[in-house]
């Protein structure tokens, strides 16, 4: 008999290290000429002869042509199985008349002495299924499979290795003899191939009736190497009175599995679709889970396991009619993921501060038929947070409460249930993430309800646990997003009186100055933010939409001479004149779009953070716009990580802006182009000098690291450097001189999760420098660095000359600006900039004609073109899918001068040619460089050739093949006919390179497929190459017209 020693690869690295060991296993090789139907038992199949039957046996199958091999009537046992074909066409199938596919290794890894290293055995302990050979069919095994090799501790288990699918129709088991032992199945199968349990599961010990758990690719302690990522689809019934786990739970800090700032992911799909019955609970740790039916988790609770912080422990509905009852309870951070909406009517709880992740698809909903709870057990007077995250649509029809008490009575003394109002700590609701989040039935909360991101809907004053008050919420904790009560929030004291409108209180829980969601049918109403108002109880807040947007049509009396509008993810629109008028300015903040239709007339400036405003007006200073009718002066528009979007239908503006230390954004998304005349230069802010409380409170808290109590945070940005004067208590500075790096901006922090007698600070910077117990300074001085090299983004879809005139430099402290042109739009840049950060090209068209004197590098991307007859001041790198684009006219093009290296080496790139109406000539220069030059144009505009010069002749020159170019020949076969209709139908709306640079590339037609270049078309209909001695007679008028119509039509298709 033929003895084969195996090890696994990866515990071939110990031995030098260790000791060894091995265990000694019998390989049977089947015969490959033995097919069809075929006798496990029969020993001449095998070579050597006999009949694999052990837990050291290995059975290694490989054939030819589709097999079937009965276990017989006995139970028949291997360590390791391989499956295998030769012929794709082929598969093999392990069927049984009676017996059980026993699957045990018995390397157990009980090994005594200095040889006790689990990776020194067999398989690391495992049994492993080899299914390969890339067959069309999957392999089958249609016998019951018994699992032996369960454990207490490494999860050993089965192992599925390969290339090919397999399908377990026969059902599995798992036997011990050991009380709490589990079994384990984990796939390594590559990508497209996919283990299928679709035969009925039993958790429970079929030989002495024991709960038995099984882990679906899991990873255990033990576990070295990449973790299970395996498609695992559990069809079967699952029964029994064992619990099922999915996915990797251990604690490894590697890189593994935990690497910075996120783990490994894709983490792998299980999908579970049977009518299960199971009742030991279901745990999910880092994994996908497919939720295929509405038992796939069991009759039991559902938890979490693993490491909070995180990510990858998703469940999925594979059905917008999903409905999973089992109760919740939030050990871990869990997330909901996919295309299809899910209900959970389960009550749910959490064991700490944990967090709901709903990052379902827009349109989707994820709804909680059942109550919500803060916490569980006896937490003493704790309180503690509720964290609601992600972008999909949440909503709780039965409310939110403090605890519930899921122990027993004999443990803690109280009933398993509710605890009532007041006697337990109180649990605080906290909503972040752009996502929204609707909140019905009767709430009976007593915490605080905190608002970040996205839109919180509660649906009367019963959600908010006010009607009636069996303690009440504390208060509204807004800083960020939208807030509403959709019953009415004009008149709604309870409501409003949770708000604060106390700028000088250092607790965070007072001035509220998120955004405020009006009820239903409100937003016709007049509404005052001033003392004494009807909003006045908010007066900080700004005014919000829903998220499906909102028409304001009332009146606003604003607080301090400050309209604050905007906030969570819907459009406010105001669409009368003069809605925001009078001596007052306008802060867009908290998220969302503020839609300003109409002129305004307010004289005060326009400030926008974090926040789209679009108007459809854009005057010159001092005139009435939708922006107001301030001067022209930078000040007077700051944008601060916000987005001034233009959809108007064609201004020019002499007014200038202020670019703030975390960027800003113009947009050109209207039907006309916009440019900003001006040829002063842009505001670029600065973060100022301010008093804050460095490591308030270090004494003794151990977060040696903070500055809180801040004026204002809103211009500090992570990677900042951080200066101050102040000294210790023994006289000693704070910090180091050259200062130390800011490495999280918080607009607030304080109690949100622990006890209510902890320290409460407003305004928070945390460094990444932490400071001795005795460096702390109230009131102190503090100074910030240059922030990171922020972006001017030019957005837009808008393909006319959108233009910027005004100078762009760099920060007066040194920090740099760039220059980010995104969107499929087109802008041009006219002035001689000396910013010296980077030029980054991701969409559409920039082009450069202004002398660009600052050296930060060009970058021109997939999708992007680089055109113009200035100058860049540094290098031009054209990326995988980048363009250089020349528009010719006459004998005229432009030229593009490069002051530093020119980099064309990308697989990919082009050069695009584009007419922008008759040509003539033969050569043009289109660019110059000075630096070095790699590569060459990966694609060329056809008909014409490039020169890239040497040495001292450093330019690029573009020259025509001889071939006359003939506008409206869209196929390029020499004439314009009816074929040249059929390209242009074909991508209209689409690039204008389809049209092979013969159409329109005038104005607004520049880059894109449209009507004016059906226009062009129609104008050369007939025309042809003089190369071609046949005439093409002239069109019909009737011809024409019909193609007329079709165009129309066509054109109307694509705006629907």
């Amino acid at each position: 008999m033929m003895r084969i020693f195996y090890r696994s690869v990866l515990a071939a690295s110990f031995l030098a290290l260790t000791s060894t060991h091995a265990l000694a296993v019998d390989t049977f090789v089947w015969q490959s000429g033995q097919t069809g139907a075929q006798s496990w038992t029969t020993p001449s199949n095998w070579s050597p002869s006999g009949v694999p039957n052990s837990g050291e046996d290995v059975a290694n199958i490989s054939v030819g042509a589709s097999t079937t091999i009965d276990l017989g009537a006995m139970d028949q046992t291997v360590v390791e199985l391989m499956l295998n074909t030769t012929n794709p066409a082929a598969n093999v199938e392990v069927s049984s008349s009676g017996g059980i596919l026993v699957l045990q290794n018995d390397d157990d890894n009980n090994i005594d002495g200095s040889e006790n290293n689990p990776y020194l055995g067999y398989n690391l302990g495992r049994v492993r299924i080899h299914s390969t050979g890339g067959a069309t069919n999957p392999h089958t095994i249609s016998a019951m499979i018994r699992d032996s090799n369960t454990s207490l501790t490494n999860y050993e288990g089965v192992a599925f290795h390969g290339d090919t699918s397999i399908v377990l129709s026969g059902g599995y088991e798992a036997v011990s003899e050991i009380e709490g032992a589990q079994a384990a199945i984990s796939s390594f199968l590559t990508d497209g191939a996919e283990v299928t349990i679709s035969g009925p599961i039993s958790l429970t010990d079929p030989v002495n009736g024991m709960d038995r758990d099984l882990r679906v690719n899991t990873y255990g302690d033990n576990d070295p190497g990449v973790p299970p990522k395996g498609t695992i689809r559990l069809t079967g019934d699952i029964s029994g009175s064992g619990g099922l786990l999915v996915g990797w739970d251990q604690h490894i800090d590697s890189d593994v599995i935990n690497p910075s700032p996120a783990p490994t992911l894709p983490s792998s799909d299980v999908y579970i679709s049977g009518n299960n019955t199971f009742t030991g609970g279901f745990t999910l740790a880092r994994a996908n889970v497919y939720l295929g039916s509405d038992t796939a988790l069991g009759t039991g609770t559902v938890r979490g396991s693993g490491q909070k912080q995180q990510e990858g422990f998703n469940f999925l509905s594979t059905d917008d009619a999903r409905v999973i009852s089992n109760n919740l309870v939030i050990t871990e951070n869990v997330a909901f993921r996919g295309d299809h909406s899910l209900e959970w009517s389960g009550l749910v709880t959490q064991t700490n501060v944990r967090s709901i992740n709903n990052e379902i698809a827009e349109g989707k909903q994820l709804t909680f038929s059942g109550p919500h709870y803060a916490f569980t057990e006896n937490d003493g007077e704790f309180q503690r947070g509720m964290h609601y995250e992600g972008s999909g649509r949440t909503v709780l029809t039965a409310g939110f409460h403090d605890r519930y008490d899921t122990a027993d009575v004999e443990s803690d003394g109280d009933p398993i249930g509710p605890v009532p109002p007041g006697e337990s700590g109180p649990g605080n609701l906290i909503k972040s993430g752009s996502g929204t989040m609707v909140v019905g039935g009767a709430s009976t909360y007593t915490g605080d309800t905190h608002i970040r991101g996205g839109n919180l809907h509660f649906v009367d004053n019963a959600a908010l646990g006010l009607d009636p008050a069996p303690g009440g919420t504390n208060s509204v904790v807004s800083w960020g997003g939208a807030i509403g009560v959709d019953s009415g929030v004009i008149g709604n004291a309870d409501f409003l009186n949770l708000f604060s409108t106390d700028v000088n209180s250092s607790d965070p829980y007072l001035a509220d100055d998120g955004g405020l969601m009006l009820g239903v049918g409100e937003y016709n109403q007049n509404i005052s933010f001033a003392p004494g108002g009807n909003l006045d109880k908010a007066g900080l807040m700004s005014l919000a939409a829903h998220e499906d947007g909102n028409v304001f049509t009332g009146a606003i009396t604003p607080r301090d001479n400050l309209y604050r509008l905007g906030g969570g993810v819907g459009t406010l629109t105001l669409p009368n004149a003069n809605q925001l008028t009078g001596a007052n300015s306008l802060l867009a903040i908290n998220g969302g779009e503020v839609a300003l239709t109409n002129t305004n007339d307010y004289s005060g400036g326009t400030e926008i953070q974090h926040t789209t405003v679009t108007v459809e007006d854009l005057a010159n200073g001092g005139a009435a716009s939708g922006i107001g009718s301030s001067s022209s002066d930078e000040a007077n528009l700051f944008i601060q990580s916000g987005t001034l979007k233009y959809a108007g239908s064609g201004d020019s503006t002499d007014r200038l802006f202020t670019i703030g230390t975390r960027g800003a954004t113009i947009e050109s998304s209207g039907s006309g182009a916009v440019e900003f005349t001006s040829s002063a230069a842009l505001g670029v802010d600065i973060a100022e000098e301010r008093t804050a409380d460095v490591n308030s409170g270090a004494f003794p808290t151990s977060f040696n690291d903070e500055v809180v109590n801040l004026t204002n945070v809103d211009d500090l940005v992570p990677g900042m450097l951080f200066f101050t004067d102040g000294t210790d208590v023994f006289g000693q500075p704070l910090i180091p001189a050259e200062g130390v790096t800011i490495r999280s901006v918080s607009r607030r922090s304080g109690p949100i999760d622990n006890d209510h007698d902890d320290p409460a600070y407003k305004n928070q910077i945390r460094l990444n420098h932490v400071l001795s117990p005795v460096a702390f300074a109230d009131g102190a001085t503090v100074r910030f660095g240059p922030a990171p090299e922020r972006k001017l983004t030019l957005a837009g879809d808008n393909s006319g000359d959108n233009t910027l005139t005004p100078l762009v430099d760099d920060a007066s402290d040194g920090g740099l600006v760039g220059i980010r042109k995104t969107g499929s739009g087109r802008w041009v840049l006219e002035g001689d900039n000396t910013y010296t950060g980077s030029t980054e090209v991701q969409g559409g068209v920039l082009v450069v004609n202004g002398d660009q004197t600052g050296g930060g590098m060009t970058t021109v991307a997939d999708g992007g073109r680089i055109a113009g007859d200035g100058s860049l001041g540094g290098g031009l790198t054209l990326e995988e899918g980048g363009g250089f684009l020349v528009e010719l006219l006459g004998a005229t093009a432009d030229v593009l001068d490069v002051a530093g290296d020119l980099d064309l080496s990308a697989i990919g790139d082009s050069l695009d040619v584009s007419l922008l109406g008759a040509v003539s000539g033969s050569s043009w220069v289109i660019a110059s460089y000075d630096g070095v030059l790699s590569g060459v144009f990966d694609a060329v505009t056809p008909g014409y050739t490039v020169d890239y010069g040497t040495g001292s002749n450093s330019v690029i020159t573009l020259t025509s093949t001889g071939a006359p170019v003939l506008l409206g020949d869209y196929n390029g076969n020499g004439i314009v006919d009816a074929a040249d209709f059929t390209v242009w139908r074909d991508n209209l709306g689409g690039d204008n390179n389809a049209l092979m640079g013969k159409g329109d590339e005038t104005g607004l037609s520049a880059g894109v497929v449209d009507m004016a270049d059906y226009d062009l078309w129609v104008s050369q209909f007939g025309q042809m190459l003089p190369s071609l001695a046949t005439s093409v007679p002239e069109p019909s008028a009737l011809l024409l017209i019909g193609f007329s119509i079709a165009a129309a039509s066509w054109a109307s298709r694509r705006r629907d």
